[in-house]
């Protein structure tokens, strides 16, 4: 298992580290781009390889729920990639 944080330089960097990665990575996303038609469209290939966090809500329970898929794919071994700025870096 591994836990890959990165900073968010550009809009094309996941997929860098996507290409360029020799083993399957999960992705930790906010759950909000799912609500993006477009952005749906393009994640629905990546399926079964995506984790959503839903930190912007007022019900604690979501984050909790999001942290625990987190940690359930770390113990199964899965190379989960996440973005903690949630923005691009400046």
């Amino acid at each position: 298992a591994a836990l890959v944080v990165c900073n968010h330089i550009s809009y094309i960097d996941w997929m860098i580290l996507w290409a360029s990665c020799p083993r399957p990575a999960t992705f930790v996303l906010w759950s909000g781009y799912y609500k993006n038609r477009v952005l749906r469209f393009f994640l629905g290939w990546a399926r079964g390889n995506t984790l959503t966090i839903d930190n912007r809500t007022l019900q604690p329970h979501k984050l909790e729920d999001s942290l625990r898929d987190i940690r359930t794919a770390l113990e199964a071994g899965r190379l989960v990639v996440m973005f903690p700025e949630g923005r691009l870096s400046r």
